[in-house]
């Protein structure tokens, strides 16, 4: 009797183990999207509390505390140019 409940029991559990769902994709970020302040008009994404400003958010994207998933990396931008490039690369993006 103990043999079967404890057969039982470890049968559940790998199965829940097995079972268990996760997102396709994860290792991607959970970002929102922002848009810069006047003059500029530039895009980007906020994360854990700071925008960082993208090269390229594709239009479907441009929607200002849309929920996307983001696969991103960080880059230098001259601190002269306001209004140009981006303080990341955009490597994929997908709503959340």
């Amino acid at each position: 009797m103990k043999l079967s409940f404890l057969l039982i029991s470890l049968t559940i559990l790998i199965g829940g183990v097995a079972c268990n769902k996760t997102k396709d994709d994860t290792s991607c970020t959970v970002a929102v999207i922002a848009k810069s302040a006047p003059p500029c008009t530039n895009w980007g994404i906020t994360v854990n509390g700071t925008t960082y400003m993208a090269d390229a958010i594709p239009a479907e994207y441009q929607v200002v505390d849309m929920k996307v998933c983001v696969k991103y990396e960080i880059v230098a931008t001259p601190p002269i140019c306001l209004c140009c490039g981006g303080d990341i690369k955009i490597i994929s993006i997908s709503r959340y």
